[in-house]
């Protein structure tokens, strides 16, 4: 990226090309693995909940350690990932809300 994160934060295609995408990933991610526990395999909503969450978080933090593999450390680039892997997060947290309904 090479930018500081202050002005990437000023765009909007920040957040709508680079932070949705993150969200929409760990969304659905965090909402098939759960869902499918749930449905096909018989798990509590609980457990298919946590797991729905780690298998998500997971996946995240590996995309983005192979991403960030090997990459000289530029200005913004840990805030970046941070904020790639809070909206992951909050993507994941979301996904999980169908078990609410079980």
């Amino acid at each position: 990226m090479g930018r500081p994160i202050s002005e990437r934060l000023r765009r909007a295609s920040y957040w709508y090309a680079d932070q949705l995408p993150h969200w929409g990933v760990g969304l659905v991610i965090s909402a098939v693995v759960s869902c499918s526990l749930i449905y096909f395999v018989g798990v509590s909503p609980v457990s298919a909940t946590w797991s729905g969450l780690f298998v998500s978080l997971y996946i995240g933090w590996i995309r983005e350690l192979v991403q960030n593999w090997g990459d000289a450390p530029s200005p913004g680039s840990v805030e970046d990932t941070t904020l790639d892997m809070i909206f992951w997060g909050l993507g994941a947290f979301t996904g999980v809300a169908p078990v609410v309904w079980f």
